[in-house]
C-alpha cells in the first residue's frame, strides 16, 4: 500500500472484507492447519473495532463464518449465534456470503440468521454492482442430511 499523492482523486468508496472466521467451540488444531477456533471471536472483535473507526461504505464477510459440526446441528447453530453476536457490534452496512463450512447449519436457518432471503443476491453501492453467488448450492460439504449433499453424491 502506498499513500495517495495529493494530486490523485480520492477513492470512490472503501469497504472492509473478511473471510473464514471459522469460529468453533472446539480445541485448537495444531497438527494440520494450526487453526485456533476459539481465538477467532477475539480477532473478529478487533476487526470490528477497527472497522467502526473507518469511513467504510460497507463491510463484507466472504463465507465460512463457523467451523461447523456435521454431526451436531445445534452446536453449529450455537456457534453461529456467538459469531453473529460479535457482528452485531458493527456500525456499518454488512453483507454475508455462504461458505461450505456454513452448511453445517440447515440452509433455511442459516439464511434467517444472516438476514438473507436467498444465498445469492446483488446490491449496488455508489454505482457499483456486486453479485453474490451461492457456491454451496450442490456440495459434498453440505449437511449430510441436506438435499444439496444428496444431489452432489449422485453427480
Amino acid at each position: 500500500i502506498r499513500p495517495l499523492k495529493m494530486s490523485q482523486p480520492p477513492p470512490l468508496f472503501s469497504f472492509g472484507v473478511i473471510t473464514d472466521v471459522q469460529y468453533g467451540d472446539l480445541d485448537d488444531n495444531l497438527y494440520n492447519d494450526h487453526q485456533f477456533f476459539r481465538d477467532s471471536l477475539k480477532k473478529l472483535e478487533n476487526i470490528i473495532i477497527a472497522w467502526n473507526q473507518l469511513p467504510l461504505s460497507f463491510t463484507f464477510h466472504l463465507g465460512d463464518i463457523i467451523q461447523g459440526f456435521d454431526d451436531d446441528v445445534q452446536k453449529s447453530k450455537d456457534d453461529l449465534d456467538r459469531v453473529l453476536n460479535v457482528f452485531s457490534k458493527l456500525n456499518k452496512l454488512n453483507f454475508h456470503t455462504v461458505g461450505n463450512h456454513c452448511c453445517a447449519v440447515p440452509k433455511k436457518d442459516l439464511l434467517d440468521k444472516l438476514n438473507l432471503e436467498c444465498p445469492y443476491y446483488k446490491f449496488v453501492i455508489h454505482g457499483w454492482r456486486f453479485i453474490i453467488l451461492d457456491t454451496t448450492d450442490v456440495s459434498l460439504n453440505a449437511n449430510l442430511l441436506s438435499p444439496q449433499y444428496k444431489a452432489a453424491q449422485v453427480m
